[in-house]
């Protein structure tokens, strides 16, 4: 082969490699811009000091767990469920006021309460790709997958292969989670192939009411839970 035909496919395959780089790039970036407007979105509600968060994942047993978070102001309440059969088998209940956390618990015959709890719960409303800087967020757009989704009636963008941080990603690996356009706000994630949850929101429709505790006489005291 003559030096003109060298030069000549050498100069196909540099203008072909360039093509592919510049469609790599622009595809970055479009991720990039979508998971930036995400972001804008779901900064209107991160803020917010009255919601209601339900988030309910799915066990290999067959259970179901069910998260629920409570908040107006400095008053919070997180219930967790576990379900079986359509049935509650287990509660926990942590009441928060700002200075003091009471913790009620039910399950089968039992009903236990203490007034001084160490119990740690919280589910604060999130933004998904927070905690990342510039840098980091590109690295992540390069092997995440970015597509447009539906999931329940709603318009979403279903985002794969993403490292959000999130310590559910380096306990199950490979994620995938959808993120309803409007709102940034996520609706489900699935992890691995064994956790999968679903969330629900409502905002600035909790009322005090639903912060009275239980009857605590009808319960054990006991020093912690």
């Amino acid at each position: 082969m003559d030096k003109k035909k060298m030069k000549k496919i050498s100069k196909i395959v540099l203008i072909v490699v360039f093509i592919f780089f510049m469609l790599f790039m622009i595809n970055t970036i479009r991720k990039l811009i979508i998971i930036k407007e995400l972001q804008r979105n779901v900064s209107q509600y991160t803020s917010s000091t009255n919601y209601y968060v339900k988030c309910s994942s799915n066990q290999d047993d067959g259970a179901i767990v069910v998260l629920n978070s409570y908040q107006k102001d400095n008053k919070r309440l997180f219930v967790v469920e576990r379900i079986e059969n359509g049935k509650t088998i287990a509660k926990i209940s942590t009441y928060d006021d700002g200075k003091e956390k009471h913790t009620f618990l039910e399950a089968s015959e039992t009903k236990k309460a203490s007034l001084d709890s160490h119990v740690l719960m919280a589910m604060n409303l999130y933004d998904y790709f927070g905690g990342q800087s510039n840098m980091q967020l590109i690295c992540s757009c390069i092997s995440s997958k970015v597509e447009s989704a539906e999931y329940k009636g709603k318009e979403c963008y279903r985002i794969g292969n993403f490292r959000s941080g999130n310590w559910l990603d380096a306990a199950y690996g490979t994620s995938e989670v959808y993120i309803e356009k409007d709102t940034g706000l996520v609706l489900k994630t699935n992890y691995g192939t064994t956790v999968n949850t679903e969330m629900e929101y409502q905002f600035d429709t909790i009322q005090d009411e639903i912060f009275v505790e239980p009857d605590i006489s009808q319960y054990e005291l006991v020093n912690d839970l």
